[in-house]
């Protein structure tokens, strides 16, 4: 992701067997601003190894400001306001389609509704 400034499409995962220091320059920004599309799987994220590198992951998913597709497979909330990563993304203006059909949570409330319209404005599909 850091060398690779002309990529359009990822699909990636994240597993907690790995040590992620190794695998996550957590100092350098990724350099495909122009993706559109990205499938992240973070299904064995938790404890440290969330406390410690989901902030960053999230924090450069935020700055991909051409994506169009975002789909996540997580146990992560994504939600909550105190430790959710949602306001992380709310630089992605031209996001199109939200797949979180294999996240934990299944439903968004209204506080969750209200943000995605306000800084998500072209959304047209969540799964």
């Amino acid at each position: 992701m850091i060398g690779l400034p002309c990529l359009l499409t990822v699909r990636a995962g994240i597993d907690e067997q790995r040590d992620l220091h190794d695998i996550l320059p957590l100092d350098k920004d990724w350099k495909c601003v122009g993706l559109r599309s990205l499938r992240l799987n973070l299904r064995n994220v938790h404890g440290s190894i969330e406390n410690g590198c989901m902030g960053y992951v999230f924090l450069q998913i935020g700055k991909l400001r051409s994506l169009e597709e975002l789909g996540l497979e997580s146990e992560l909330d994504m939600y909550r306001k105190k430790h959710g990563y949602l306001e992380q993304l709310a630089g992605l203006k031209q996001i199109k389609i939200l797949d979180l059909s294999n996240t934990n949570r299944k439903e968004l409330g209204d506080q969750e509704a209200f943000w995605i319209s306000e800084n998500w404005p072209k959304l047209l599909q969540v799964r």
